[in-house]
């Protein structure tokens, strides 16, 4: 169909630039490609169709084998079928778009990578199990690929049942360390509620718990593609440095992306608790997971102070004393028999 090689590799090019697969040298390969104007248009057209073509859930989109499906002959045609019905294009819908091969080679793209924002656990193409941790509880999950993920307490994880094929995709409510084995040919996904993280192989942390108000994704090693639904309904896709966090605010729907302490965020991880400038009611949510104790704070402006301190492996009490000194609060320690009951935070 399209018979110059050239052409062939800066639609590949631009494939894998909006997927978020493109490294480095790629990304500067095709800046430089985009100044010349027939190839920005291109380009531009490309784009349109990555927002307007349907998707699939299907998970072993292959670049170049998406692009050479493109260019299948007759005979071709005539004993692969069944393999061209697979990747969603007939051959008289190949015939239709004629010469647009860019565009063809985007909507194969979008069939793997756009956001479906998102597919039902019981849309029957998937079975799932979910792996839950109660408040005070934390767990390490080893993946069939070699992925190995840190659960923290009071969170879920959704992962596709054994024997599910190939599947590379969680989903998640609260918070994980996600340290991702490589496979080019197959991206991991996890799923949020609003979010859709798309990776190849790195190391990265996620909270998103329900009642915080936000929902970050911070990044330690490798790449990390972020995509959402923005205002308008479009996607909106964020790729991600290491040391560098995507935080999207729930209520209000801004996004931001802010440099994060690499060493604070994975501190759970090692049983430990930083604070730094954080909400006196967002430190006593986090306390409330670590030691599943509730902690009532008795007024709203108690809930307003910023909390700034490190905790290695202490006691609630030992956590509550430091704090309760710092800010000239007191803690009340409720029981009921020999059990605590809740902690009350008011003023002295």
């Amino acid at each position: 169909m399209n018979e110059n090689p050239d052409n062939d590799s800066f639609a590949i090019l631009c494939v894998r630039y909006l997927s978020g697969e493109a490294n480095s040298t790629e990304r500067t390969a095709l800046v430089e490609a985009l100044q010349d104007e027939d190839l920005k248009r291109r380009f531009e057209s490309m784009q349109e169709a990555w927002n307007c073509v349907p998707h699939s859930p299907k998970d072993d989109f292959d670049t170049t084998s998406a692009f050479n499906a493109l260019n299948l002959d007759e005979g071709a045609q005539q004993t692969d079928r069944r393999h061209a019905t697979a990747q969603f294009f007939s051959k008289r819908r190949l015939r239709m778009i004629g010469g647009l091969v860019v565009m063809l080679v985007g909507s194969f793209a979008l069939f793997r990578y756009a956001p479906t924002l998102f597919s039902n656990p019981s849309d029957g193409q998937l079975r799932w199990i979910e792996k839950r941790n109660n408040k005070g509880q934390c767990s390490a999950i080893s993946l069939a690929d070699g992925t190995r993920i840190t659960l923290n307490a009071d969170s879920s994880l959704m992962i596709p049942e054994a024997g599910n094929g190939d599947d590379r995709i969680v989903r998640l409510d609260g918070e994980a360390l996600f340290d991702v084995t490589h496979d080019d040919r197959r991206p991991f996904t996890v799923e949020l509620d609003a979010l859709r993280l798309t990776v190849l192989g790195t190391k990265f942390d996620v909270c998103a718990y329900p009642g915080d108000g936000y929902k970050q994704v911070s990044l330690l090693s490798g790449r990390l593609l972020v995509t959402r639904t923005g205002p308008d309904g479009e996607p909106e896709q964020t790729i991600l440095a290491p040391g560098e966090a995507y935080r999207l605010d729930s209520v209000t729907g801004k996004a931001e992306v802010i440099p994060f302490e690499m060493d604070s965020a994975v501190a759970w991880t090692h049983e430990r608790i930083v604070f730094k400038d954080e909400r006196m009611d967002q430190v006593a949510r986090k306390l409330e997971r670590r030691f599943d104790i509730p902690i009532v704070i008795k007024e709203p402006s108690i809930g307003d102070m910023e909390i700034t301190g490190a905790f290695d492996r202490e006691s609630l009490d030992n956590i509550l004393q430091v704090i309760c000194l710092a800010t000239n609060l007191h803690c009340d320690i409720v029981r009921k028999g020999n059990q605590i009951d809740r902690i009350v935070v008011e003023e002295q």
